[in-house]
């Protein structure tokens, strides 16, 4: 520590993907950068765990303590994930911990999993960037609905999967190939809504164009993914316009998901961070903040006893933020990992599969319910184990458990249910976490937060990651309005060296 400067333009603490891409569009236009995290991994809310690591840090969680000021930053974890719980399930195998605990470094278990469309904003960045070298991606093969007669069905993405379809007719295929059609024009929006249904919800803009009853269900919950009332017709076109245009990108599926976990990518923003001189400090925390008249800060204070680290802008994680900026009252996001023995969709087949699955809300109180199902196909876990992601929004101000209860009951085998074809759950993790989104709102709207204090928000309830890279970018501009939010890095071949750089580069060559 006594070697670090102690001077720097921007700290950033927390490795999560908005403070990873931060970090390397700061450090790619020369801006000196030092990025810490509490945690001895990266990714903070992002993160990938093994099995037994992602235990040692609920245990970690969960021994956490409040800080004893509340102008000190937070490093309480309590206050920020709650509610952690899991089992195994013993009654299918009383050897399955330990079975599975011997597995535990070829599983990897993400805290806030998602997908990417294959034309969404952080693949255009990760190509734009160059950082795209660093990572590596599988298709999510298995669109997947629940029909009206309860029936899981694979929805058909490419013009070959919809002719070949058999839950299909002629009529309904053609009807389904003039929608998209009409979807990919540069003026698909006068030509499906008119001045009548502009105040249309996206379902009954749907329902106004008289389509077949299937098309119209996989419109509206597989392709757009918006049910409700609230979600107007012009968000459901765009949805379903950034569904059509992903498709044929890279396969047949319009999504990417990354191997070996959604942890890789805000370690391949770090690496490029690196590779432009930010400095990386893992398993160190802020304490506190100094700040002068001007409401500015000053300076950060790493840890006891050491020099203060001063720095023009200071990035938080929403975790880290100081107990005087939190609300009186914080909304909760409800996630569940569970750890099975089969596919919740066999395919034709056989193969392992990245399944994606929207399951929309069944009343007001209720909340849409996102499930992604990776397996060794993604790297993630051995061969033969699936892993199933479930999250939502906790609307109805319950456990995480009471919010999947019905879900889980409905595709996986329970206790008393002894001839089944569904999966068994061999382990079930519950947690729920801060809605940092509106976290950060109310935090930005306190008055008293110092003006050169920028907090970002971590892990949301939606579909990508495209709010993230659109986070990085607004804050970006603040710090830097007249510079370019990560611009290309140069080819080594057009790099020209001045006479006294080039000497130095053949003297060690030599």
């Amino acid at each position: 520590m006594s070697d670090l400067p102690k001077k720097y333009d921007v700290i950033i603490a927390g490795t999560g993907l908005t403070e990873s891409i931060l970090s390397a569009a700061l450090a790619r236009i020369g801006k000196t950068v030092f990025h810490i995290d509490r945690n001895q991994f990266y990714g903070g809310e992002f993160a990938s765990h093994t099995l037994s690591g992602l235990i040692d840090w609920s245990h970690n969680v969960l021994n956490s303590n409040p800080p004893n000021d509340l102008n000190k930053c937070n490093n309480n974890l309590k206050k920020y994930y709650t509610e952690i719980e899991y089992t195994w399930n013993t009654s299918y195998d009383p050897e399955v911990e330990k079975k599975m605990l011997n597995l535990s470094r070829k599983f990897l278990l993400d805290l806030s999993p998602n997908v990417l469309y294959s034309r969404g904003e952080l693949v255009e960045l990760l190509i734009s960037s160059d950082v795209a070298k660093y990572c590596e991606f599988k298709m999510v093969s298995q669109i997947l609905t629940i029909d009206s007669e309860g029936l899981m069905q694979k929805v058909p993405t490419s013009r070959s999967e919809v002719f070949k379809s058999t839950k299909l007719g002629m009529l309904e295929k053609r009807v389904m190939m003039q929608f998209v059609q009409a979807c990919l024009k540069e003026d698909y929006h006068k030509q499906l809504i008119d001045l009548e249904s502009q105040n249309f919800s996206f379902e009954e803009l749907i329902k106004s164009k008289n389509f077949p009853k299937t098309i119209s269900h996989i419109l509206i919950n597989a392709v757009a993914m918006c049910p409700s009332q609230a979600d107007s017709a012009l968000k459901g076109l765009d949805e379903t316009r950034k569904f059509l245009s992903s498709v044929g990108r890279f396969g047949d599926s319009p999504f990417l998901f990354p191997m070996y976990g959604v942890g890789e990518l805000s370690q391949c923003f770090c690496r490029m961070a690196a590779v432009f001189g930010a400095i990386y400090y893992l398993d160190l925390t802020i304490d506190q903040l100094t700040i002068n008249e001007s409401n500015l800060i000053k300076s950060v204070k790493i840890r006891e006893k050491e020099d203060d680290f001063e720095c023009e802008h200071l990035i938080l994680d929403s975790s880290y933020a100081p107990i005087s900026l939190y609300p009186k009252s914080i909304d909760t996001i409800s996630r569940c990992i569970l750890i099975t023995d089969k596919s919740i969709y066999t395919s034709q087949d056989n193969q392992e599969h990245i399944s994606l699955l929207f399951l929309p809300k069944i009343s007001d109180s209720d909340s849409n319910i996102y499930l992604i199902e990776t397996s060794h196909a993604s790297n993630c876990s051995p061969q033969g184990y699936f892993i199933v992601y479930l999250f939502c929004e906790d609307k109805a101000k319950q456990t995480s458990k009471a919010n999947f209860e019905q879900v889980i009951k409905f595709l996986f085998r329970t206790a008393s249910e002894t001839e089944n074809e569904k999966p068994n759950i061999l382990f079930s993790y519950f947690f729920s976490h801060v809605d940092s989104e509106c976290l950060v709102k109310e935090m930005n709207e306190n008055e008293s937060k110092p003006t050169n204090l920028h907090i970002v928000s971590g892990g949301k309830v939606c579909l990508d990651f495209d709010h993230h890279v659109k986070e990085a970018r607004r804050i970006f501009e603040q710090i830097c309005p007249d510079q370019q939010f990560m611009p290309s890095p140069p080819d080594p071949e057009d790099i020209i060296l001045d006479d006294n750089e080039a000497v130095k580069s053949e003297e060690k060559s030599g």
